[in-house]
């Protein structure tokens, strides 16, 4: 893609479309900003810790902070990463440099029921600087994630299946800084009166979680 700041993510269910997370990028840095859609506007996010090897975790969202605004989850070029929405900020954690990642996976975006995600009514843009990219699912899928790739060690990104592929030139890069995005489909999540939207990031992507991790999530319902 082209010099782009901002891409709103798009899910077509057969012209049904819906919107999932914005991504945009910051012009000083190779920083990366993610902010999900909630279906009813309602966000949850938090710093949360898994023990062991095992990257599984259940727990109550009343337990973080929540939200009526759309909180940010930002991953800075430099590794820090943490969640601002309003006057809290949730972190910071500390993964490797962006520039030093080797296409490891930094974060996902996951979908409970794409039918629960909010309707996109307007027509998508596809020029400019901001801009909306839509990802087709196949009919007989109803759910999916997104699994976003960094690599600053190629010329081109080489995670199969990637859709979408950023190509970053900052004045702070020695090189250019690959991120892809690539779309996975999975089966429903959660209780059908709470179905939404989870982001989730900040575990170190180079560790192999011998001891656990911590990670930061926003939840939009």
């Amino acid at each position: 893609m082209g010099d782009i700041r901002k891409v709103r993510i798009l899910i077509d269910l057969s012209g049904d479309l819906r919107r999932l997370c914005k991504v945009s990028f910051s012009r000083k840095d190779a920083s990366i900003y993610i902010i999900p859609y909630a279906p009813s506007g309602k966000f949850y996010f938090g710093l949360r810790s898994v023990p062991g090897k095992e990257f599984t975790d259940t727990f109550n969202l009343d337990e973080g902070s929540s939200s009526e605004f759309a909180p940010k989850l930002s991953i800075h070029e430099s590794g820090q990463v943490h969640v601002i929405a309003g006057s809290k900020r949730i972190g910071p954690l500390q993964i490797p440099p962006l520039p030093e990642l080797e296409g490891q996976h930094i974060a996902s975006i996951s979908a409970d029921e794409f039918t629960a995600l909010s309707k996109f009514e307007d027509t998508p843009s596809s020029s400019g600087a901001e801009r909306d990219y839509v990802i087709p699912f196949d009919p007989r899928v109803n759910s999916g994630r997104l699994v976003l790739y960094v690599a600053g060690d190629r010329a081109a990104f080489e995670v199969p299946n990637c859709r979408i592929i950023f190509t970053l030139t900052r004045p702070t890069l020695t090189r250019p800084l690959f991120i892809g995005i690539k779309p996975i489909a999975q089966k429903i999540m959660g209780e059908p009166e709470g179905r939404g939207i989870m982001v989730i990031t900040g575990w170190d992507p180079t560790s192999k979680y011998q001891s656990g991790t911590d990670y930061l999530y926003i939840r939009g319902v």
